[in-house]
C-alpha cells in the first residue's frame, strides 16, 4: 500500500524502486525515499523546515506520511491509531518494529511537498502540533523496554548543557535571583489559571489568542533585534559609526533612542544607548552609582545624568508611537479586534500617533533637553 500526504506530488519512479527493494528484502515492512519542499524559497520557515526532510539512507526506526508499506503487516498490527491527534506514523512504526519488521530509507526521490508556511503564526502552530505528537506518543511507551525518542531527548539535553557551559565560558553570568523571579512569575500564572473559575474567564470574554499573537510577534522582534543592538554596541568601530559619532547631546539621545524603541522594545534600546553614552563619557559600569549620587562630580557626571534622563524618556515615551513599541500596545489591539472593535491599521495608527504624540515630544525636547 502506498501512503501519501495530501500536499505531496509523487516521483514517477519511486513506486517501482521501492517495490523492488521490498521484494528483495523479505524482512522489510516499509520503504520510503527523499521528500523535499517544492518551493523552499517561499519563506525562511519553508527553507529551514525543508531541512527536516533530510535523512541518511539505510535502516531507520520510522517513516513519515509517505511510504510504501506491506498491506498484510499493516493489517496484522491493527493499522494506524485514529485516536492520536498527530504522530500516528512513528507510533505505527513502533508496533511494526515490535512485531519484528524493519524499515528502509532508500537514496531516491520520493515526493515533493508543499508546506506553504509563510508566517510565524503558521510555523508556531506546526511546531505546537509536532510537540503534541512527540509528547503523546512518547508518553504511551515511556515505561516500555523500547521507549520512543529517548536517544533524541538525551541529545537535546546534552546540547542544552553544552550551550549553557558555552555561555558561562564566554562570561555570560546568570543571576540566580533573576531565575527565581522568572520562575515565580510562571508559578503565579499557573496558580491563577488553576484557582480562577472558568466561568469568570468566560464572562470576561478571556481567550489566549491575543497573548499568542503578542508572543509570535515579539519572539520575532527579539530575534531580529540582536544584530541591530550588536551593531550599536560596536560603537564607532561598527557599521553604525556615523550614528554613534553623531549622537552626543541629550536631545539627540532622546530622539534616537525613542525612534528605535518605537519599533523594537524599550528595555534593550535603553541598555544599548546607556552603554553608548557610558563609552563616550568614559564611565565604567562600576562607577554609575557613584556618578549619579554625586560622589564623582565633574562635567562627565553632569552630562551623563542629562543623557540618562533623555534615554529613559525616549525609550519609554516613544514606545507608544507604534503598535509594536511595547507588548501591551499590541495586546490591546489584538483584544479589541477579537471583540469586534474597529482599529486603525499599523500605518494608520502611526498617522494618529504622529499627529498627537510627535508634537508633544517636540515640546518635551524644547523644555527638558
Amino acid at each position: 500500500m502506498l501512503f501519501l500526504d495530501g500536499d505531496t506530488l509523487l516521483d514517477p519512479h519511486f513506486v517501482e524502486l521501492a517495490r523492488a527493494v521490498l521484494q528483495a528484502v523479505p524482512q522489510l515492512v516499509a520503504v520510503w525515499g527523499h521528500r523535499r519542499e517544492s518551493h523552499p524559497e517561499q519563506s525562511i520557515y519553508t527553507r529551514v523546515l525543508d531541512l527536516d526532510w533530510v535523512f541518511a539512507p539505510g535502516r531507520v526506526d520510522y517513516f513519515g506520511g509517505d511510504a510504501l508499506v506491506r498491506r498484510q503487516a499493516l493489517a496484522d498490527v491493527g493499522g494506524f491509531d485514529d485516536t492520536l491527534v498527530a504522530g500516528e506514523e512513528p507510533e505505527l512504526c513502533r508496533r511494526l518494529r515490535a512485531a519484528g519488521w524493519q524499515i528502509e530509507h532508500i537514496d531516491a526521490p520520493m515526493t515533493r511537498h508543499d508546506l506553504a508556511i509563510t508566517t510565524a503564526r503558521a510555523w508556531w502552530r506546526r511546531a505546537e502540533r509536532a510537540g503534541l505528537a512527540y509528547a503523546q506518543v512518547a508518553a504511551r511507551y515511556a515505561d516500555t523496554p523500547d521507549p520512543l525518542w529517548r536517544a533524541e531527548a538525551r541529545r537535546n539535553r546534552r546540547h542544552a548543557g553544552m550551550l549553557i557551559a558555552g555561555l558561562a565560558w564566554f562570561g555570560v553570568h546568570f543571576e540566580y535571583r533573576n531565575i527565581v523571579r522568572d520562575l515565580l512569575i510562571v508559578v503565579v500564572g499557573f496558580v491563577s489559571i488553576a484557582s480562577t473559575p472558568r466561568a469568570v474567564r468566560e464572562d470576561n470574554g478571556f481567550t489566549w489568542e491575543p497573548m499568542k499573537e503578542v508572543a509570535y510577534l515579539f519572539f520575532g522582534i527579539f530575534v531580529t533585534i540582536i544584530p541591530v543592538l550588536m551593531i550599536l554596541k560596536a560603537g564607532a568601530e561598527g557599521a553604525a559609526r556615523v550614528l554613534v559619532l553623531g549622537v552626543t547631546d541629550p536631545w539627540q539621545y532622546f530622539w534616537v533612542s525613542g525612534i528605535l524603541s518605537s519599533f523594537l522594545d524599550n528595555a534593550p534600546t535603553y541598555l544599548t544607548f546607556l552603554a553608548l553614552s557610558m563609552g563616550q563619557l568614559g564611565i565604567e559600569p562600576s562607577q554609575v552609582t557613584a556618578v549619579l549620587n554625586g560622589a564623582m562630580p565633574g562635567p562627565s557626571s553632569t552630562q551623563f545624568a542629562a543623557v540618562l534622563k533623555a534615554v529613559s524618556c525616549g525609550a519609554v515615551m516613544m514606545g507608544a508611537n507604534t503598535y509594536i513599541g511595547n507588548a501591551p500596545n499590541f495586546m490591546v489591539l489584538s483584544i479589541a479586534r477579537e471583540h469586534g472593535v474597529r482599529m486603525p491599521s499599523f500605518f494608520g495608527y502611526m498617522i494618529w500617533s504622529g499627529i498627537v504624540l510627535v508634537p508633544a515630544f517636540v515640546l518635551v525636547t524644547l523644555v527638558f533637553f
